[in-house]
Order: structure tokens, then sequence, then C-alpha cells
């Protein structure tokens, strides 16, 4: 009887070391679980900042977009039915380079706005038409 003693106290120890490895492995898997939880959310927050942020810029790129027209409206008569594109000059010295005619008097702020048949420069500071041009299209 003496031989089944130790015996059996080896077995508590083995079961005790494997209950301990279980509650290890099972610790450190819940702790990879819950890093991988917390960057997951700082990925998504950080894109639905990204998106917030994209869409607060639209819009406010499109209320200034309003306000050019609207001004060039007081001064010129405008295609009411057609949006167009409106984009304001920031690299003037690169654009007269590519087209110096129509650029010629254009400064850095100014605005292009591109419509269906012409394109114009309008300087919303002085509320003048700086330069129009038709749009030709090779069709």
């Amino acid at each position: 009887m003496e031989n089944t003693i130790p015996i059996q106290g080896s077995q508590k120890r083995v079961g005790e070391s494997r209950n301990l490895k279980l509650l290890i492995s099972s610790v450190l898997v819940l702790i990879l679980i819950s890093v991988i939880a917390f960057f997951a959310w700082q990925f998504i927050s950080e894109d639905q900042d990204s998106i917030s942020s994209s869409a607060n810029g639209l819009e406010e790129n499109q209320t200034e977009a309003n306000r050019i027209i609207e001004q060039l409206s007081v001064i010129y008569l405008i295609d009411e039915g057609y949006n167009p594109t409106v984009a304001r000059i920031e690299n003037v010295d690169e654009l007269k380079a590519s087209n110096p005619n129509f650029y010629d008097r254009a400064s850095n702020g100014d605005y292009l706005i591109l419509y269906q048949s012409e394109a114009i420069i309008f300087r919303d500071s002085t509320l003048q038409i700086v330069e129009i041009a038709p749009i030709l299209r090779n069709e």
C-alpha cells in the first residue's frame, strides 16, 4: 500500500498541473481575443472618423461651390439647369504652363467653373470674371 499512496499523489500533481496549464492557456487566449478586439475597434473607429471627416469636407466643398455659383450668377447669365464643376485654383503657375492663354490673368484663389460649353475663371474677392473660353469637344 505504501506504493499506491505516492502514485495517487503524483496523479494529483499531474491533474493539478493540467488544470493550471488549462487555466493559463484560457487566460492567454482571453487576453489575445481582448487585444484583437481592441485593435479592431480602434481601426473601425478611425474609419468612421475618416468617413465623417470626408462627408463634412464634401459638404463644405458643396457649400463653397454653391456660394461661388450664386456670386457668378449676379454678374453673368448662367444655365440654371446644369450643375457646373467648381475648383479653386491653387497652383496657377502650373496651370499657366499647361495653357498660358487661358490662365494668363488668373491668380491663386480664383475659381475655375466648368460648364458643358464654357470654362470661366472667376475672382470672388472682386466679383470679376477673369476669363471665359469655349470648351471644344472632338466628336
